[in-house]
């Protein structure tokens, strides 16, 4: 039987060629920053749009569509990269707990945010902070990063320390860290198979068939490739830490090659060569 399998992650080797490597370039910030969010509460609801983009657009945080045979109108709380057709989630909040259409992220009263059903009784996602700080607002960074700012607009969360669905360039990875994987559906799975035969027939053009600029390069499209599938393996044991992933993509290691990620084997291979 399958386990959980991580929606969009197969979609990982194309976020990275297509992503520019844009430098984190915010290290102060001002109410001006406040003042691009509008005013709490959202409602999730379809046709909703995103709460805020980063200044160049390159991505938007809001709650993003979750499709599933079992339940429809669901969502996630999510950042995703917003120039794409079929727009790909970079991180998402409650990924084990879609939010049924109606449920609300606000700001409570003692300065939390916080994402609840629609019935209010259920909490579906609450930011860790540090201390006593009181959130004031999300920011949208250029380069990926959700960031929470407090009433003095100092940095007090950012979703990069909380790594779900993918890694992005110029991220600073715990170290010992696997990616999360939340959720599930079938479908997903099918392009992870698909990809996987791409890379297996040594087909990899299929997978970029309208990016130039990444069939220039189809030695580092390998690499990614590869990291991709193994970030995405059914046994949790084989998924790399994101010490190993970032290392790889900087070619400080080698890796090997990889197996199926929907098989399970009695000898598991290695990850590092």
């Amino acid at each position: 039987m399958a386990t959980s399998t991580l929606p969009h992650c197969c979609c990982l080797l194309l976020l990275l060629l297509l992503l520019p490597l844009l430098p984190t370039v915010f290290s102060a910030y001002t109410k001006d920053d406040c003042d691009k969010m509008p005013i709490s509460p959202f409602v999730a609801q379809p046709g909703i749009g995103p709460f805020i983009q980063s200044h160049l657009g390159e991505f938007a945080f809001g709650f993003h569509p979750f499709e599933s045979r079992e339940k429809e109108n669901q969502f996630l709380l999510a950042v995703w990269f917003n120039k794409t057709k079929d727009p790909t989630i970079v991180w998402s909040a409650n990924g084990s707990k879609p939010a049924p259409q109606g449920s609300v992220l606000k700001l409570s009263s003692n300065k939390e945010f916080v994402l609840n059903d629609p019935d209010q009784d259920s909490e579906l996602w609450k930011p860790q902070r540090n201390g006593s700080s009181k959130s004031s607002c999300f920011v949208m960074l250029d380069n990926g990063n959700l960031v929470i700012l407090d009433e003095q607009y100092n940095s007090i969360w950012e979703s990069f320390k909380e790594p779900t669905d993918t890694i992005l360039p110029g991220q600073i990875l715990p170290m010992n860290t696997t990616l999360s994987v939340a959720f599930a559906l079938g479908e997903e799975e099918a392009m992870i198979d698909w990809a996987y035969e791409c890379y297996k027939d040594k087909k990899l053009d299929k997978l970029i068939e309208n990016d130039e600029e990444a069939r220039n390069d189809m030695k580092r499209l390998e690499r990614l490739v590869i990291v991709a599938i193994w970030c995405i393996q059914e046994d949790p044991s084989l998924r790399p830490s994101m010490k190993k992933v970032t290392q790889v993509l900087e070619v400080v290691i080698e890796v090997s090659v990889p197996p199926s990620p929907s098989l399970f084997t009695s000898s598991p291979p290695s990850f590092k060569k």
